[in-house]
């Protein structure tokens, strides 16, 4: 009778879904992460400072894709008026079109303005993380926008930089 309480309660608990599986038109799920100065000072190929995705059921085809909402800061190195260079954080949003593949999610931006994956393990202590995994993807502009030469931003997987982030689960209005 243990044995059979003991293997119940390990399959209901590797059987647990993982958030983004429960995810609806309705009922959106967000993960996040602030970089910290120290860590950024550590990371200097990274110049993603914060990252945050929603992700929601497309409505459009709601069985197999999910809409995902991008914003991220990202730090930035300008000319000001003087012609000294600053660095500065500036805030860019985007969305992909994600397809479910396993514990998986293939995604990317349409007119092809890259792509990322996303992934996830179903072990108890890590369902409320993912892995975002940056193939280079545009942040802003693309599709024919109306933009100045060098205003469009594409977001380079630079190797321990802006390549792979790891994410944890916030509340649904943290990505508001």
């Amino acid at each position: 009778m243990k044995f059979l309480v003991i293997t119940l309660f390990f399959i209901g608990t590797s059987a647990q879904a993982h958030p983004l599986l429960d995810v609806t038109v309705d009922k959106p799920v967000c993960f996040a992460r602030a970089y910290s100065g120290p860590h950024m000072q550590s990371h200097p190929a990274q110049t993603v400072r914060l990252l945050t995705l929603k992700f929601s059921r497309n409505p459009y085809n709601p069985s197999t894709m999910l809409s995902l909402n991008i914003y991220a800061v990202l730090k930035r190195t300008t000319t000001d008026e003087k012609g000294e260079e600053r660095t500065i954080n500036r805030p860019y949003t985007n969305l992909m079109i994600c397809d479910l593949a396993g514990n998986q999610l293939n995604c990317g931006v349409e007119c092809d303005g890259g792509r990322a994956t996303v992934s996830w393990s179903l072990e108890k202590n890590a369902k409320n993380e993912i892995t975002f995994v940056n193939h280079g993807f545009v942040l802003h502009g693309g599709c024919g926008e109306d933009m100045k030469e060098g205003d469009e931003v594409f977001l380079t997987p630079t190797p321990g930089g802006d390549d792979v982030f790891t994410l944890f689960q916030h509340p649904e209005d943290h990505c508001e």
